[in-house]
């Protein structure tokens, strides 16, 4: 049998091409059925992103950050000498399949900070634990627990101090 006599399932056809091929005249468009996400659309922040660092944070009941939280990371920044201004404040819990691509096409960075979430969440080529520093594709990536985890955390706290005292050299 060669290749040109191998029969396909109508199911299998299906699901090989997600797309139509050929726009019949009465066929519904493609276009008004929606997509989970593209890489189009456009991920909301908070801050100028005057010195391009991004932080990401995965909160569930904020639209970014609780106030609690937003004024620990604005001690946090101002620590660094940083500003809101300084940073783009990212809460990628609405957004489909997060992933860092996305975020450095849409905020191109050279520093960003992940809090609460693992490399893995951000579909980053490498694992490395939290705290670490890790430069991959331009970018300087730490990770550390959640603002509201690591706040009572003194040990916790020192380690992202010498993260970030190394980073920005403060």
């Amino acid at each position: 049998m060669s290749l040109n006599q191998v029969k396909l399932p109508p199911e299998l056809l299906a699901q090989l091409y997600h797309t139509v091929l050929v726009e019949l005249p009465g066929s519904p468009s493609i276009k008004n059925q929606p997509t989970e996400q593209s890489t189009t659309d456009k991920i909301k922040s908070l801050g100028g992103h005057k010195k391009k660092i991004c932080i990401v944070v995965a909160e569930q009941e904020a639209v970014f950050l609780k106030d609690e939280q937003l004024a620990y990371l604005t001690r946090i920044l101002m620590a660094c000498k940083l500003t809101l201004e300084d940073i783009a404040l990212i809460n990628i819990q609405e957004v489909v399949h997060p992933n860092y691509q996305d975020l450095q096409q849409q905020y191109p960075s050279s520093t960003c900070i992940v809090f609460g979430l693992t490399p893995q969440n951000l579909q980053l080529p490498v694992d490395f634990p939290f705290f670490q520093l890790q430069k991959i594709e331009g970018c300087t990536y730490l990770f550390a627990p959640a603002l509201d985890l690591l706040e009572p955390q003194k040990a916790d706290r020192e380690k992202l101090w010498q993260s970030l005292r190394k980073q920005f050299n403060v």
